[in-house]
Order: structure tokens, then sequence, then C-alpha cells
């Protein structure tokens, strides 16, 4: 889930939304070799990007941490582009649109061939449409995005799976955008119209049953429904898990909102729904044997990553910084990594 465009020099956006919870068999203890990922900011590792993902951790950091799914060696230390910083197996990066999987492609495909991942993951698709929403002409560029995204989402995967016999790919597909809370403010705003969030809703649909078909019958590629499940999730104003209510329409920083701050990342507790769409898709397709996180295990985490978040400056902490700076912003020059930030 690409903050306007992140061209914004201010506040941090980011696209596409939660997962599924999976019935898993449990195999304590077992490190899993070899995975990879490709995509944008909801596959990045959300600690390098303040103020508000620091807040919290995404599905790659959770499945690694948490259910030691082997990304590779970390660093703190960019790499360069497009690897930078975070594991190096992730080859995701923060504002990427379906057209900018190439350099991931090749990346993580190099990875596969030289045995050093089994199975990838990817998580792209709902930049292309916020890319859109902010393009001089929406009306004329949005209905053209869903070809464009399944034709750059399949030959990413076939180039995956091409790369070595017995690669396997989870591949998840794009919620309705025009659920979000930014989404709304877009429309407020005048960025979007009602009946453009409409169009959009019906084209995420007809992209994501396109994408299923594209795969039906391929025993290595496995899809992860993450619009079906959302749409219930953001359905009601609220979500119990782990003893815990879950704001899941006002966004926040603070654990309790599904939401982050910026309008359109999830935070803790929706990545970790995420991963355990992932786990459930990949126990299903491919035999994993990992176990889901507990709801349990879901606070918890969310409550560890708010405790170790840094503090924000006192100008975020006052709120002098607002959403109409998102606007105001948005055609300033976005920038990736904090590895870049000169």
């Amino acid at each position: 889930m690409s903050p306007l465009k992140q061209r914004l020099t201010l506040v941090v956006l980011g696209c596409a939304f939660v997962g599924a919870m999976g019935d898993t068999v449990v195999r304590a203890g077992t490190v899993a070799a070899g995975y990879g990922a490709i995509g944008d900011s909801y596959a990045d590792e959300y600690q390098f990007y303040p103020p508000d993902r620091t807040h919290a951790v995404n599905f790659v950091e959770i499945l690694a941490t948490q259910r030691h799914l082997d990304f590779g060696s970390f660093s703190t230390i960019s790499r360069g582009s497009p690897r930078n910083q975070g594991y190096a197996n992730n080859w995701a990066l923060d504002d990427a649109t379906s057209a900018d999987l190439g350099p991931q492609t090749a990346g993580l495909a190099g990875q596969i061939a030289a045995g050093q991942v089994k199975t990838g993951l990817v998580f792209v698709g709902g930049n292309d449409f916020i890319h859109a929403f902010l393009s001089p002409n929406p009306a004329q560029n949005i209905p053209a995005i869903p070809q464009n995204l399944l034709t750059n989402t399949v030959t990413a995967v076939s180039t995956l799976l091409a790369a070595s016999p017995g690669t396997n790919v989870a591949v998840a597909n794009v919620f309705d955008l025009s659920k979000l809370p930014i989404t709304q403010q877009l429309i407020a705003t005048g960025v979007l119209t009602q009946a453009q969030a409409g169009q959009v809703s019906q084209l995420i649909t007809g992209y994501n049953s396109a994408l299923a078909a594209a795969f039906a019958g391929n025993a290595h590629v496995a899809i992860i429904d993450v619009n079906t499940v959302a749409n219930g999730l953001v359905s009601s104003p609220t979500l119990k898990i782990g003893g815990q209510t879950i704001d899941t329409q006002t966004p926040g920083d603070e654990f309790h909102h599904l939401f982050l701050n910026d309008g359109l990342h999830v935070g803790t507790v929706g990545q970790a729904l995420i991963a355990n769409g992932f786990i459930s898709a990949l126990d299903t397709q491919f035999s994993a044997n990992i176990s889901p996180l507990s709801e349990g295990e879901i606070i918890k985490i969310a409550q560890d990553a708010e405790a170790a978040a840094v503090p924000l400056p006192p100008m975020w902490a006052s709120g002098a910084i607002t959403l109409g700076c998102v606007f105001a912003a948005v055609n300033v020059r976005r920038r990736r990594r904090l590895s870049h930030h000169v």
C-alpha cells in the first residue's frame, strides 16, 4: 500500500490492503528458507519510512521475525536501487507500480536461479490506480490501468517461474481502493470524483477476476484474495481481534486503528492479517506447513511495534502538519528510501 505518488515530502501514503486468517498446521521452531518479495510499499519494510509506518511492521517483517521465513540477510545500509535497505531478498520498493517491476523481478529471478530463493511473494497494483488518480486526466487514464496491471503482473510472475523449475509464487490481488479513508479525502478535495471512485471499484473487481483466471490451474501460483477479506473488514466500523477493538474507519498511528495516520497504509494488525493471508495460501497451495498468527500474537506484535517507534518531532505531535499539506505537496518530487535523502 505509496504516498500519493510518493511525491510528498512531509506525509507518506501507501497502497493495497488486508489479507486473510489461515487454517494451517503448526510446525514450531522451523526456519523456512528461500523466500523473496517484489512489489510496492506494503511489502517494502516499514521501518525505513517515518513518521507513520515506523509505528508498525509489515507482512515481510512479520513473516521474517515471527515465522522465520528466510528473506536473506538484513542491512540498514542501502545496497543501491532497487534493493536498498532491508532484507536481501525483498526487492519491493515504496511507490512502485507494476510498470516498475522489471528491475525488481530481474533481481529476484537471479536469486531464484542461484538457488537462494524458492518462493516469491508479489504485492502490487494499488499505486497503478493512485498514480492515475493524480494524473492530469484521471478519466482518461484510469480505464487503461487493469489491462496494463495484468500484463505487467503476469510478465513478472512468469519470469520468476521460468528462473528455476519448481519455483512457487504467491500473488496478492488488489483491494478496492474506493473503500479507503484517503479516497474519501481525495473526493472531498476534488482530486477524484465519486463517479471515478465507483469506476475504480468496478475496474479492480474486473482485474482481480482476470488475475485469478490467468493463473487458474497453475500449481505453482497461489492467489491471495486480499479484496474479499478486506471488504468484509472495512464494512464494519470496528474489528474485534485478540480482545481488542480496532477502528477500521479512522486513521491513526496507535495500533487500535486499522489504517495508519497517512490514511492508506494499514498498521501492524492489518499487515498481520496480510501475513496470515500469505501463510494460508502457502500452506494450502504449496504445503509450506507454516503456523498462522494467533489473534493474541497479532496484538502483541502490534503493541511491540508501537512501543519501539521513534517519537515524532514536536511539529508532528502538535498536529502542525495536516492532511491539507498532503495535497499542497502533491507536486513535490518524491523520494524513495531514507538512504537517498540528501
